[in-house]
């Protein structure tokens, strides 16, 4: 929107993404109760409403129905240059030695989960909990370090 301008289908993509995900924009604030919690309690609870049990039957059944998820869910946008990725990860990191190069821009919202990413240049990592965001400039390289292992790390990547 930023790059293009607000168009009606864009926007109602988003509105779309943001209730199918629990995602607050400029578009769907209006839907949030903000009660009485503070910014952790928040946190504890979106963290306890996407949690994957880990053990038992339920823990079982879901880990055979991930199998059949693909790595990242493409959602489509007509806006010509921008792609949009819902991406699921468990216990996920890049190949030694890989890293991603891309020719476009990606900002990234970690929906749920933890992970941590590795920036070329930059030595230290950096730590993603649930709200978390950055863009990656085009051709920054850049490799997913580490995913939480016992539950699902949801990506919002948007490629502009």
């Amino acid at each position: 929107i930023r790059l293009y301008g607000e168009n009606e289908e864009l926007v109602d993509s988003i509105v779309s993404l943001s209730r199918r995900y629990g995602i607050i924009t400029p578009y769907t604030s209006f839907l949030v109760d903000e009660g009485d919690y503070s910014a952790e309690e928040a946190a504890d609870a979106v963290r306890q409403a996407t949690a994957a049990p880990a053990v038992g039957a339920t823990a079982v059944s879901g880990s055979s129905s991930l199998k059949t998820l693909s790595e990242a869910e493409t959602v489509q946008s007509s806006v010509e240059g921008v792609r949009i990725e819902r991406i699921v990860s468990r216990g996920h990191c890049s190949a030694e030695g890989f890293w991603y190069d891309q020719d476009r821009p990606e900002f990234v919202l970690l929906v749920c989960g933890e992970a941590k990413l590795a920036l070329e240049g930059r030595q230290e990592t950096i730590h993603l909990k649930p709200g978390d965001f950055l863009t990656i400039p085009a051709h920054l390289r850049h490799r997913v370090e580490w995913t939480t292992p016992a539950g699902d790390t949801i990506w919002l990547a948007v490629h502009f």
